[in-house]
Formats: C-alpha cells, sequence, structure tokens
C-alpha cells in the first residue's frame, strides 16, 4: 500500500465507523481515481473535501439528514432575514435623525453614524446575488461573512463600528447559507424563501414595534439590543406559536430552520444583560428560552446523526 493510499485510509476515519463500513470502498474508489487524474497527487483540496464530508456525515449535515434538509430550508429565509435587518439597522441605526444625534456623528463614517451601512449594503447584493445564481449561493453567503467581519475590525480600529450583537445577529442569519449542504436545488423557491424570510422579519419586528419611537432622537445601535433582550417573552411566544402550528402539519424540515433561525436572537437576548458594566437583570424567561433551544438544536443534530438505517450518497450534498 502506497503512502497516498495510506493518507485517503486515515482521512476517511472522519466518516463515522458504520458509513465507512457502508460506503469507505466506494469513497476510497473514487478519491483515487480523481488522483489518478491529476497525475497520481493526493491534492490538498481533496483531502480537505474528504476532511469536511467525513465531518458532514459524522453530524448528520447531509442533504438526506434532518439537518441538512433544514439548512437548507433556513439557507435563502436565512439571507433575506440577514437583508431586511441590515436595513433596519442601517434606517434606524446609521441615519441621523436629528441635529442632536448629527453633532455626535461628526468623524464617522461619511454621513453616517458607523461603517455599518457598508456591511448592510454586502448582505442586500449578496442576497439578491444568491437568488440569482442559486448554485453559488454557498461561496455569495461565506463573502458576505468574510467582507462584514473585516469591516467590524476595521470599524473597531478607527472607531465607527456599529452595534456588535446587532451584527452578530445579521451575520449569523447568514450561516445556515454557508453550511447549507445542498448546492443543486430540484426546483428553485425564490417566492417561498422571500415570503419565509419576510414573515420571519416581520414576526420579529413586531415584537419590538413599539420600542421603536424611542430611538427618534439616538440610534438603534445605542439600546437596540436591551430592548431585543427586553421583548424576549414576546419573541419566544412568536416562535412558540410558530413551532405550534408547523408540528401540527408535520414539516420537521421547516420546525428544524426555525430552530436554527432562532437561535441568534434567542442567544444574543439571553447573553447581551450580562455583558453591561452597569447592573441589567435579564429577563425571567432567559434561562427556559435558552434551555429550550439548547434541547431543540441537540436534537435536531441526534436526529440527524448517521447510524447506518439509511446509505447516503458518497459525497452527499456536493
Amino acid at each position: 500500500m502506497t503512502t497516498r493510499d495510506n493518507r485517503v485510509q486515515s482521512l476517511i476515519k472522519f466518516d463515522p465507523r458504520r458509513y465507512r463500513e457502508i460506503r469507505g470502498d466506494e469513497v476510497i474508489a473514487t478519491v483515487l481515481d480523481v488522483s489518478d487524474g491529476d497525475g497520481g497527487h493526493l491534492r490538498l483540496g481533496t483531502q480537505i473535501d474528504l476532511i469536511l464530508r467525513g465531518l458532514q456525515v459524522r453530524f448528520g449535515v447531509t442533504g438526506e439528514s434532518l439537518l441538512g434538509r433544514s439548512l437548507n430550508r433556513a439557507a435563502m429565509p436565512g439571507m433575506v432575514m440577514a437583508a431586511n435587518f441590515g436595513l433596519l439597522l442601517f434606517i434606524f441605526g446609521d441615519i441621523p435623525r436629528s441635529s442632536w444625534m448629527a453633532q455626535t456623528s461628526i468623524n464617522r463614517f461619511g454621513w453616517f453614524v458607523s461603517i455599518g451601512p457598508f456591511i448592510y449594503l454586502v448582505w442586500i447584493v449578496g442576497t439578491i446575488a444568491a437568488f440569482e445564481w442559486p448554485t453559488l449561493r454557498r461561496s455569495i453567503a461565506l463573502l458576505c461573512v468574510g467582507l462584514s467581519a473585516v469591516a467590524m475590525v476595521v470599524g473597531k480600529l478607527n472607531q465607527i463600528s456599529p452595534n456588535f450583537w446587532q451584527v452578530s445577529i445579521l451575520i449569523s442569519l447568514g450561516m445556515p447559507c454557508v453550511l447549507d449542504p445542498v448546492l443543486i436545488q430540484a426546483k428553485r423557491r425564490v417566492l417561498k424563501d422571500i415570503g419565509v424570510g419576510l414573515f420571519g422579519c416581520l414576526a420579529l419586528l413586531c415584537t419590538f414595534l413599539p420600542d421603536l419611537p424611542k430611538f427618534n432622537l439616538g440610534s438603534f445601535y445605542w439600546f437596540g439590543t436591551y430592548y431585543i433582550s427586553h421583548e424576549l417573552p414576546r419573541i419566544d411566544l412568536v416562535f412558540i406559536l410558530i413551532a405550534i402550528g408547523l408540528t401540527m402539519i408535520k414539516r420537521w424540515e421547516w420546525l428544524g430552520a426555525m430552530i436554527i433561525l432562532s437561535g441568534p436572537i434567542v442567544v444574543v437576548a439571553v447573553i447581551y444583560p450580562f455583558s453591561l458594566t452597569w447592573n441589567a437583570s435579564s429577563p425571567k424567561v432567559a434561562l427556559p428560552s435558552i434551555l429550550i433551544w439548547i434541547f431543540g438544536a441537540i436534537l435536531l443534530v441526534f436526529k440527524s446523526r448517521f447510524r447506518g438505517t439509511s446509505e447516503p450518497s458518497a459525497f452527499a450534498g456536493r
């Protein structure tokens, strides 16, 4: 056995043992054929692909698993929610709506309070591009995440960064598109994805809509995350009603998608008060909220792990 063969044998150990027993020979033969086409060299990209594919199968992030299908359902609605949340942050966070706010924004990002408009424009354009070129949506979402991270670092260094917690929610809403294992859709769901994304935005917006007039003189960046945390009981109620409805009609993939997309809001709403220097207590529902979400996430992953009862393709989701 050559060094190349030994390397392939070691790399497929990232797959679950039962999966190796079922598909191991097929995977090895496919990789060796690809390697022969490359002059007998096992490229670094091929090795990385083997590792990632093995981890996908081990944790159930494949096109056949519940988690993989849930990520697929959450991918484009998450992008739509990120773009619309960015638009909300732009209007209520970065546009000075009073002379006092404009004076406090001197030497900021042009006419705006922060570098946020660049980040939000990236996500809006990225969402449109992902609908236009669906086979490239993972790369587009990854580019949006990368540009947002770079912009946050630049903004921090120049003291023009938007609110960290709110941008974290935005970026996290786009992560399902990065992790979506299904690259080629059987059919495009443009209207459904846009509708679900807009419904998610409206459902969350209605929970803290009464608080928006409080930002007529200031920026949503300053106290917006506090109000999101403060309205956690309403947010929980919205999620519970949606979960009950999806359970009644047995739409398990969409229920998984809701668990995935609700994560950023619930986690930030629970953790944010602990980051404040002044004494701000978390809502009484904070602990039950995070525990219920963690339970749902663990159950989603557990139900998706490969057990050998089905036979996903050797390169599922690729």
